[in-house]
Protein backbone atom coordinates (compact mmCIF):
# COMPACT_ATOMS: atom_id res chain seq x y z
CA UNK A 1 0.00 0.00 0.00
CA UNK A 2 1.30 3.49 -0.58
CA UNK A 3 0.31 6.56 1.28
CA UNK A 4 -1.61 9.01 -1.01
CA UNK A 5 -2.63 13.07 -0.03
CA UNK A 6 -6.01 14.02 -1.00
CA UNK A 7 -7.01 17.54 -1.07
CA UNK A 8 -10.56 18.52 -0.65
CA UNK A 9 -12.92 21.69 -0.09
CA UNK A 10 -15.88 21.28 2.71
CA UNK A 11 -18.06 23.48 2.35
CA UNK A 12 -22.14 25.07 1.99
CA UNK A 13 -23.72 25.38 -1.10
CA UNK A 14 -21.03 27.70 -3.22
CA UNK A 15 -18.10 25.54 -2.72
CA UNK A 16 -16.55 26.91 -5.91
CA UNK A 17 -16.66 30.80 -3.62
CA UNK A 18 -16.19 30.22 0.00
CA UNK A 19 -14.75 26.52 0.86
CA UNK A 20 -11.62 26.30 2.17
CA UNK A 21 -9.00 23.56 0.90
CA UNK A 22 -8.15 21.00 3.45
CA UNK A 23 -5.77 17.92 2.94
CA UNK A 24 -5.98 14.34 4.67
CA UNK A 25 -4.07 10.86 3.84
CA UNK A 26 -4.91 7.45 2.57
CA UNK A 27 -3.60 4.34 2.05
CA UNK A 28 -4.74 2.86 -1.35
CA UNK A 29 -3.15 0.87 -4.23
CA UNK A 30 -3.58 3.89 -6.88
CA UNK A 31 -5.27 7.27 -7.09
CA UNK A 32 -8.29 6.05 -7.95
CA UNK A 33 -8.61 3.42 -5.17
CA UNK A 34 -7.16 6.83 -2.87
CA UNK A 35 -10.52 8.30 -3.90
CA UNK A 36 -12.73 5.64 -3.07
CA UNK A 37 -10.94 5.26 0.61
CA UNK A 38 -11.13 8.77 1.47
CA UNK A 39 -15.48 9.15 -0.03
CA UNK A 40 -15.54 5.43 2.33
CA UNK A 41 -14.11 7.25 5.35
CA UNK A 42 -15.72 10.08 5.14
CA UNK A 43 -19.42 8.44 4.29
CA UNK A 44 -21.43 10.14 7.16
CA UNK A 45 -19.67 13.84 7.19
CA UNK A 46 -22.64 16.35 7.55
CA UNK A 47 -20.85 18.89 5.15
CA UNK A 48 -20.40 18.75 1.23
CA UNK A 49 -17.11 17.42 0.37
CA UNK A 50 -15.48 17.88 -3.19
CA UNK A 51 -12.07 16.04 -4.27
CA UNK A 52 -9.93 18.51 -5.64
CA UNK A 53 -6.15 16.94 -5.97
CA UNK A 54 -4.78 13.19 -5.16
CA UNK A 55 -1.02 12.53 -5.22
CA UNK A 56 1.54 10.31 -3.70
CA UNK A 57 3.02 11.72 -0.23
CA UNK A 58 6.55 12.20 -0.67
Amino acid sequence: MRKFVVKFKVGGAELWRTAAIEKTTVDARNVAMAMVEFHRKNARASEKMTVTEVYEEG
